[in-house]
C-alpha cells in the first residue's frame, strides 16, 4: 500500500537531488520522449506510459487523475490555438529511484 501527500510550491529546486546529474538526465530523456511523441502525433504521456515500470504506474495514474491532466492539457491546447505568440504547456514527468 502506498500513501502519498501532495504539496504545491512556487519555489524552485535550489539543491541537488539524490544523485548528481539525475535531474539533467531526466530533462534529456524527456526531450527525447517529447520528440518521439511529436513524430507519432500523440501526447507525451502515452510514450511515457508505454515505457514505464509497472511499480510506478499506480502512482502515475493517481497523480494524473488528481491533477486532472486531461482537462489541463485541453485548456493549454485551446489557449495555444487561440494565441499566436503566447503559449502554455502541461507536462508530467516520472522519476523513479
Amino acid at each position: 500500500h502506498l500513501k502519498t501527500n501532495t504539496v504545491n510550491t512556487t519555489s524552485s529546486l535550489n539543491s541537488i537531488m539524490r544523485a548528481p546529474g539525475e535531474f539533467q538526465g531526466c530533462l534529456f530523456v524527456e526531450a527525447v520522449v517529447e520528440q518521439v511523441a511529436r513524430e507519432l502525433g500523440v501526447d507525451a504521456t502515452e510514450v511515457q506510459e508505454k515505457n514505464m515500470e509497472a511499480t510506478v504506474r499506480p502512482v502515475w495514474d493517481k497523480l494524473k487523475t488528481v491533477a486532472d491532466y486531461s482537462s489541463l492539457r485541453q485548456a493549454a491546447e485551446k489557449f495555444n490555438n487561440d494565441n499566436k505568440w503566447r503559449k502554455r504547456g502541461v507536462h508530467m514527468m516520472v522519476a523513479d529511484y
